[in-house]
């Protein structure tokens, strides 16, 4: 009979929410009940804001492709499914490349909207730059450009003063050279057989994964040029470490960390027997539900996502607010990562503890919902946000979260696949 792990949730410290709960040779080979085949059922996600979002994203992508690195005019891009929208933000006149690539989105069944921005991306960035490098005298946790060219957004304690958040207003913006808004956040990291909580061989995304009393989840499936992997958070597990399931059994070891390796990137490998499938549905339906991921994509400012935590389950109407926000995680060292923000419009739990490491995905009605494509894996939630969890309770549980963008992840790790259904 399998051992159930049970895990403690320990209160994490005081800037960073984690959603990790503290509670190989990396090749694994399974025992023979994890052979068992798993369900082949999946929940559909309702129709909702998905019904646009495809094809503003592939409008983003054609337009950030030709404008983030060679026209000096790019501010930035909000796509807005809701009224099925497309705004680009520019500081000038966009070249002759950008005009053309522009007028090719103009009859693709959405509104295209080109606006004047106070600033272009490459000068926010340099701003951006400035505060960064000046972060411990200036008190500053996080920092992140408007997409609308607006200027800067950065994160201060939520345990500082409003004497200290009005002078670090003063500061910033005479340091900046641009208009900084001041947050008050406190981010924290967050971390049956054939199930979220006992998953079996070949790996799913979406379940629980320990290693020690430290939970996590399980985001999904990749391979490079020599294995196959299951993606994780980077504050989760060191690397060299092996990672178990629900039941104590070896699922793999982790074999690469981006965060601990000075990629500023929290996310991680587990080197391990896996497959392009993520869990569906709630965090305790024992019937094994899944949905078989269809690849990935990068994220807009806008879009809506969804999370499937396996202490959570999936929870959705999460919209992106922020993307390549700066960030000191509340783990040891303070290290630094590069993460997007996202918000539950509704301002219930987005993801809580132990939900560290799961995917943040799309899904698309051209399919009935009845897959996902990758965007990235779930961070860290913030603490000024807590709120009601959902699925699993007695722990903490945020509105708002960050996540590690897969796009960078592929990059830094050589990923050469995202594993799907067809893998």
């Amino acid at each position: 009979m399998r051992r159930r792990r049970t895990f403690s949730i320990v209160a994490g410290g005081a800037a960073i929410f984690s959603l990790a709960v503290l509670s190989g040779n990396s090749d694994v080979t399974a025992a023979a009940d994890s052979e068992t085949p798993k369900a082949e059922k999946s929940r559909s996600i309702p129709p909702g804001p998905w019904k646009n979002q495809d094809r503003l994203l592939d409008a983003a992508d054609s337009v950030r492709d030709v404008m983030e690195k060679k026209d000096p005019s790019f501010a930035g891009i909000v796509i807005d499914p809701d009224a099925n929208m497309f705004t680009l933000y520019v500081h000038g006149q966009p070249n002759a490349a950008s005009s053309k690539v522009l007028q090719g989105q103009n009859q693709k069944g959405f509104r295209v909207v080109v606006r004047q921005a106070p600033y272009s991306r490459a000068g926010l960035d340099q701003a951006q730059d400035t505060l960064w490098q000046q972060r411990n005298a200036l008190g500053i946790e996080a920092v992140v450009a408007r997409e609308d060219g607006t200027g800067l957004v950065a994160d201060v304690r939520s345990s500082s003063t409003k004497a200290a958040v009005r002078s670090a207003d003063q500061s910033l913006n005479t340091v900046a050279g641009v208009p900084v808004t001041v947050r008050q956040t406190s981010w924290k990291p967050t971390g049956a057989d054939g199930t979220r909580q006992s998953d079996t061989s070949p790996y799913w995304g979406g379940a629980q994964i320990f290693a020690g009393n430290k939970a996590c989840t399980s985001s999904f499936a990749v391979r490079d040029a020599q294995s196959t992997y299951l993606v994780t958070a980077g504050h989760c597990f060191n690397a060299g470490t092996t990672v178990e399931n629900g039941s104590g059994k070896p699922v793999g070891k982790v074999t690469f960390n981006a965060l601990t390796s000075g990629k500023r990137l929290d996310a991680a490998l587990i080197k391990a027997r896996a497959q392009g499938y993520v869990y569906d549905g709630a965090y305790n339906d024992g019937n094994g539900y899944r949905k078989p991921v269809a690849g990935y994509r990068r994220p807009a400012v806008g879009m809506y996502v969804c999370q499937s935590g396996a202490f959570s389950g999936v929870t959705c109407n999460i919209k992106v607010t922020y993307m390549g926000k700066r960030i000191r995680l509340d783990e040891p060292g303070r290290p630094v990562a590069v993460t997007d923000e996202a918000e539950q419009q509704n301002h219930t739990a987005a993801a809580g503890e132990g939900d560290s490491g799961g995917p943040v995905f799309t899904v698309s009605p051209d399919d009935n919902y009845t897959r996902m494509t990758v965007v990235g894996i779930v961070g860290g939630g913030d603490q000024t946000t807590f709120t009601t969890c959902v699925g699993v309770q007695e722990r903490k549980c945020a509105w708002r979260i960050n996540f590690a963008r897969f796009d960078n992840l592929r990059i830094q790790a050589k990923i050469t696949a995202v594993l799907t259904a067809r893998s």
